[in-house]
């Protein structure tokens, strides 16, 4: 993807948040976290679904959540943000977490210049060149 695609992409997707997230657990798929809802300065909330009945009590595990147990996949692009991390206590509450870090960053000069360019002249054009 050249990075004015990916610049486009990330601002279309609020930087993966939107996309949706895989949450695994050694190695396995375990949950998903989707519906990001803006909490404070940093801090995003998601709904939190369980992808089956096993693994319900280790997302509700805060010792897990707390030691970074959990890996977050972007649904669509595979990518993991190696800085994500969950906040509150407990966890989960009423089938939400809140994540800090949980968004995809531009992987190069070129791409961070096409996303302030994109950002700064408004053209959040969404159509594919």
């Amino acid at each position: 993807m050249h990075a004015l695609d990916r610049a486009r992409s990330l601002l279309r997707s609020n930087f993966g948040r939107n996309d949706g997230w895989y949450v695994e657990l050694d190695g396995a798929v375990v949950g998903e976290l989707e519906d990001p809802v803006w909490v404070d300065m940093f801090w995003h909330s998601y709904s939190l679904r369980c992808v089956a009945a096993e693994h319900r009590l280790a997302l509700q595990e805060d010792e897990l959540w707390n030691r970074c147990a959990f890996v977050f996949r972007n649904r669509r692009t595979k990518e993991i943000p190696p800085w994500a991390f969950a906040g509150g206590s407990p966890k989960v509450r009423d089938g939400r977490v809140t994540m800090r870090g949980l968004y995809l960053a531009p992987t190069s000069m070129l791409e961070r210049a096409c996303l302030r360019a994109l950002q700064r002249f408004g053209r959040r054009d969404h159509a594919p060149s």
